[in-house]
């Protein structure tokens, strides 16, 4: 499957479908979800405010990230995770109640990609690795 979000495009293998439509309520980000699994990926953009800006760094993503647990009172992030894949992304899990919840932040230079994997704490181990190939895959046409 394939889907174009933005100037992003995103690869995921053939198990994964976009499940949006079956969410409750209107305006809900694009959810992937894989064919019987146990959780649920949303992705959205954010434009930077100023239109392009240097292209953040993974360490500055990865910065963002933890940010992001923290304005929300998460717990200390684990399995932190920055690199370059065909865009420069970061990573993080966090442990919030009784779900597993990884956020991962991808960049273009003139946005970010917003990502989120969320399941019940205990079967993560079953889907995030396929998340994370996912996630390296992302690129943008923006760029070129």
């Amino acid at each position: 499957m394939q889907v174009k979000l933005e100037h992003y495009t995103v690869k995921a293998p053939p198990e994964w479908e976009d499940v949006t439509a079956r969410l409750p309520g209107t305006g809900n980000p694009l959810t992937l979800a894989r064919q019987g699994g146990v959780g649920g990926m949303q992705l959205s953009v954010a434009p930077f405010a100023a239109g392009q800006v240097k292209m953040p760094s993974e360490d500055q993503l990865l910065e963002m990230v933890r940010r992001f647990g923290t304005t929300r009172g998460w717990p200390e992030p684990f399995d932190e995770l920055a690199s370059l894949g065909l865009l420069p992304f970061a990573g993080a899990s966090f442990r919030v109640q009784t779900n597993f919840i990884r956020l991962w932040f991808v960049s273009n230079g003139t946005s970010v990609l917003m990502i989120t994997y969320l399941c019940d704490w205990g079967v993560q181990t079953k889907e995030v690795p396929e998340c994370e190939k996912i996630v390296g895959g992302i690129h943008s046409f923006a760029l070129g």
